[in-house]
């Protein structure tokens, strides 16, 4: 499906690092789907920066297990924690390139989901792909209860009763 066809997610939490679009130190990462993956277009920032322009390695983690949440949030329609990442850097990405960065689920067993991602650069290179499983919980899990603030369970139920 083509750009044009994708669907914007709509996201609430303003604050995060990877996706908030009020945290002036962040990615501002914004997200649609077509329905069978999530995209995202990023242009890292020069303050990401690692060594000699290029973009730090953690930053290209955080950018791919920030799509793979979504991904696994949204698609699987579950409140998730990663469990495991694992990533592979292919080529070095510069700070201030823009980026498509893409993820799919690949298998769902039980609370259970493992989900791919992929970081291209402009000129559609693979820059860095990977792999994370990711803990599927129920919105009304009780177990949410125990490892989220109330005001943050409260706004997390809210989302999945929207069916955002």
């Amino acid at each position: 499906m083509s750009a044009k066809h994708r669907q914007p997610i709509e996201n609430t939490d303003t604050a995060c690092f990877a996706c908030g679009s009020d945290n002036p130190y962040g990615l501002h990462m914004q997200f649609s789907t077509d329905g069978t993956k999530l995209y995202s277009h990023v242009m890292p920032p020069a303050h990401m920066t690692g060594w000699d322009h290029l973009l730090h390695g953690g930053i290209i983690s955080t950018i791919l297990d920030e799509i793979m949440a979504w991904t696994a949030i949204h698609l699987l329609q579950r409140v998730i924690l990663t469990k495991s990442l694992q990533v592979e850097f292919m080529r070095p990405i510069q700070v201030n390139t823009g980026l498509e960065v893409q993820g799919w689920v690949e298998k769902q067993q039980e609370r259970r989901a493992w989900i791919k991602g992929v970081i291209y650069d402009e000129q559609e290179m693979e820059m860095a792909r990977s792999t994370g499983e990711m803990v599927l919980f129920a919105p009304q899990d009780k177990v949410l209860q125990r490892i989220l603030p109330l005001e943050m369970l409260a706004k997390v139920q809210q989302r999945f009763q929207s069916g955002s």
